[in-house]
């Protein structure tokens, strides 16, 4: 599922260009590593973070990049919203992978972009570099501390408050422009 567009290949190259920028990044402690050691996993922290994080950046940069993609497309944000007009938005465990039911792999995408989406309205897109500069000089696996000192609050805290604005945006009482309903 590519979403809404009229190129896919610059979608896609986009899509993909982000996770090198990403993934590729080392600071601190993994720059000396990566000096010493080369391109090694343990050198790389940014390919240690969750999938939701990791392709929700990459499908948030497609759209914002490209004016097109998921972020446009009704029937992949629909995968985002029906489970939260239900009171059961798609949780920050759930959005790590691994479902095999309904939105199976999907997930991390679509959780992926709609937290980003919450995040650039809250604190700007701006705050993307830095919060991957922050990730990208902690130990594997420690990455959510990233969001503390970017943001000001706990992971849990603002993927919570994501979850409270996801419900509140998808209830079947919210209007969402002229006439048009979840």
């Amino acid at each position: 599922m590519i979403g809404k567009t009229t190129d896919w290949l610059t979608l896609v190259f986009t899509h993909e260009y982000t996770h090198i920028v990403q993934l590729d990044r080392s600071a601190g402690w993994a720059r000396i590593a990566r000096g010493a050691l080369g391109r090694t996993p343990i050198a790389l922290p940014n390919i240690w973070l969750p999938a939701w994080q990791i392709e929700g950046l990459a499908t948030w940069e497609e759209s914002a990049l490209t004016g097109e993609g998921r972020r446009f497309a009704g029937d992949f944000r629909a995968m985002e919203r029906l489970p939260a007009s239900a009171g059961t938005p798609l949780s920050l465990d759930r959005s790590s992978g691994g479902l095999v039911g309904w939105p199976g792999g999907h997930a991390p995408y679509v959780a992926g972009l709609g937290f980003h989406e919450y995040l650039a309205g809250r604190f700007g897109d701006s705050s993307f570099g830095p919060l991957t500069q922050s990730t990208a000089k902690r130990l594997p696996f420690l990455g959510p501390g990233a969001f503390r000192s970017v943001y000001g609050m706990p992971l849990g805290s603002l993927w919570r408050d994501y979850e409270r604005v996801l419900k509140a945006a998808a209830a079947p009482d919210a209007v969402h422009g002229p006439g048009v309903r979840l």
